[in-house]
């Protein structure tokens, strides 16, 4: 069964349904007498509401075969649709009592034409008479009933509630992953189970009740109580078939929205993206974006639980049966992850890579300087990133110099890394006509996270350094350290800070801008890093000024739309700032310049030709 993506709010039409069931079926039960309700309801299969649930469990079986909701080889999906066809007739038996009907004939001796024990036949071992319907437990332990009956008794239990066990085991996994996800098929499948439930308790309630209180009947031989489970046990029998339709329907609509390999061609390969990361961070967009592109199948196990236990929550959720992957992609900052994914990865034959774009050991020691390196806990940091670097069959970084940093810091060896540049999303960042502003002062923008690694104090320092001069800074971002950049900016005239935008509307505030800052710290990472604002900046034809880094191409040395200044220099920024104001009248050139280097260094088609190298090195 398909239990496959679901769409908005799709998942809460079974809930819906099943609650406004329970209201209807209590409702009818508050305003009908309780022997007018149990006639309604419940007369050997003539009953109006019995035979108005007929037809739904009769849809089930046409519906299984026309919309299958089953994956997998014709004859798995002829299987299970047989074994629903199977349950789905039995139900009908039961609804029209014809298995009773059945004993009746093949053994009148012992149950009656109305399908009930004949009374004072059968005596329980307490010597009170055995009434009621045959398909009991006592009747098949008592000694007195034929052998043949017991028999069929049993087959029919066993054939019906063995069906039923098997699948509920077999789709369990299934369906809690399901339900996890808000997907319409597997909630509508649980409320099934729920009806079931119900059905159950509101059949054997009078019987427990009368057991442990008595039941007291009144003057027309029927209590408030046996009517309230009269209606829920026979509503919940049409419950059950309505919410079997919409498990099959919403099933077969969500193996239909997968997209099928066509006949004739070669499967494609898949990729697994793993771990409890954000879909929509730039680098993550862009390699999903890339294994689209390459013709690859792309799949998600999002870790819901604990990420350290993530392989267990995959066997739970049946990980193994969905998806059989030719890569396990753990990505950026996801070391939790790693050791989990590695581990499922390792029992199921299939090859990890992990993309983790920063050190939490360089982070907490080198970037904040938060720990010294010789404290206990930075030691046991580093000795734990260590084993999680080395852990996968390959790891790559956004820039040369951190396989520099890797393989000298955690002894990964460099035949298994290389750089992968970040790139952007070119759907979203590209050029654009800059739109009018206001004034003529030449503005300069900075955007993205408030953090030490970007260097925020000395961008203030060179807005205040400025003050009066025709340039405006304008900064755009977020993070822990904004409060305090703001502090730093008081009383400075020609610094913006603008307010937060979506994502895709952040090249509307670049194409506003003269010049794109980058990052300017004097952490040691920072000369490591080429900012995601670089990429998305010189996408959209914006020249750029960024402190330098090794793992720069070659050729930015000579691009004229990237200058590089010393970290941590505010008087460095000004004079880049100024040099490029001064020249304002080429400003196209500029752009052009940014543009072309990007196309030709930064863009995703660079950025594939990587990943196809890596791929290539890993036999994929």
């Amino acid at each position: 069964m398909g239990f496959g993506t679901g769409s908005n709010r799709g998942w809460l039409v079974a809930p819906v349904v099943f609650a406004l069931s329970l209201i209807c079926l209590m409702t009818a039960w508050a305003v009908m007498e309780p022997g007018c309700l149990v006639g309604s309801f419940d007369n050997n299969g003539r009953s109006p509401f019995e035979l108005a649930t007929l037809p739904f469990f009769a849809a089930v079986i046409p519906l299984v075969w026309w919309k299958c909701p089953f994956e997998g080889s014709a004859a798995r999906r002829r299987v299970l649709s047989l074994m629903v066809t199977v349950v789905a007739a039995m139900a009908i038996i039961k609804q029209l009592d014809l298995h009773n009907a059945v004993l009746s004939c093949l053994y009148p001796d012992y149950v009656g034409a109305d399908g009930s024990l004949v009374s004072g036949k059968l005596v329980r071992p307490n010597g009170k008479p055995l009434n009621g319907t045959p398909f009991k437990m006592r009747v098949i332990t008592n000694g007195e009933v034929p052998f043949g009956m017991k028999a069929l008794i049993v087959g029919y239990f066993t054939l019906f509630f063995g069906l039923f066990a098997a699948g509920f085991a077999y789709l369990a996994q299934f369906w809690f992953d399901g339900v996890l996800k808000l997907k319409p098929s597997a909630w509508a499948w649980g409320c099934f189970g729920a009806s079931g439930v119900v059905v159950q308790i509101s059949d054997r309630l009078p019987s427990w009740l009368g057991h442990a209180h008595g039941l007291s009947k009144s003057a027309d031989g029927v209590t408030k109580a046996q009517s309230l489970c009269t209606a829920l046990e026979e509503g919940g029998e049409m419950m059950i078939a309505v919410f079997a339709l919409l498990t099959i329907y919403f099933s077969w609509k969500e193996i239909r929205a997968k997209a099928p390999v066509k006949k004739g061609t070669v499967p494609s390969k898949t990729v697994l993206f793993w771990g409890r990361f954000d879909h929509g961070y730039s680098r993550n967009r862009v390699n999903i974006a890339l294994f689209g592109e390459l013709g690859w199948n792309v799949e998600f196990f999002d870790v819901i639980l604990s990420p350290r236990f993530g392989d267990i929550e995959a066997v739970l959720r049946g990980l193994s049966r969905k998806v059989k992957p030719d890569l396990v992609w753990v990505p950026v900052c996801r070391q939790r992850d790693i050791m989990a994914a590695c581990r499922w990865a390792r029992r199921n034959g299939v090859k990890v890579l992990f993309d983790p774009m920063i050190s939490a050991w360089d982070k907490k020691v080198l970037e904040q300087k938060k720990w010294k390196a010789d404290e206990p806990r930075a030691k046991k940091l580093h000795a734990l990133e260590k084993k999680m670097m080395n852990a996968p069959d390959f790891v790559t970084w956004d820039t040369s110099c951190h396989v520099d940093f890797c393989e000298r810091e955690f002894a990964v060896p460099r035949e298994k890394m290389a750089p992968l540049f970040t790139g952007t999303d070119e759907k979203i960042f590209k050029p654009g006509p800059a739109p009018a502003r206001e004034g003529t002062d030449f503005r300069v923008l900075y955007h993205g996270a408030y953090i030490p690694l970007h260097g925020m104090e000395y961008i203030v320092e060179a807005a205040r350094m400025t003050e009066g001069k025709g340039i405006h800074w304008d900064l755009l971002g977020w993070g822990a350290y904004k409060a305090k950049t703001e502090a730093l900016a008081e009383g400075i005239s020609n610094i913006t800070f603008l307010d937060k935008v979506p994502y895709a509307k952040v090249p509307e505030v670049i194409y506003k801008a003269d010049v794109v800052l980058g990052v300017f710290g004097t952490t040691e990472k920072a000369s490591r890093v080429i900012g995601n604002k670089i990429f998305e900046a010189m996408g959209c034809a914006r020249p750029v000024i960024n402190e330098y880094c090794t793992g720069y191409p070659p050729e930015a040395k000579d691009c004229k739309a990237i200058k590089f200044v010393p970290a941590g220099d505010a008087a460095a920024i000004v004079k880049a700032v100024e040099e490029y104001r001064a020249d304002w009248a080429n400003r196209d050139s500029y752009n052009e310049a940014a543009y072309e280097f990007f196309k030709n260094h930064l863009s995703m088609a660079e950025v594939k030709k990587q990943l196809v190298g890596i791929l290539d090195r890993l036999g994929l």
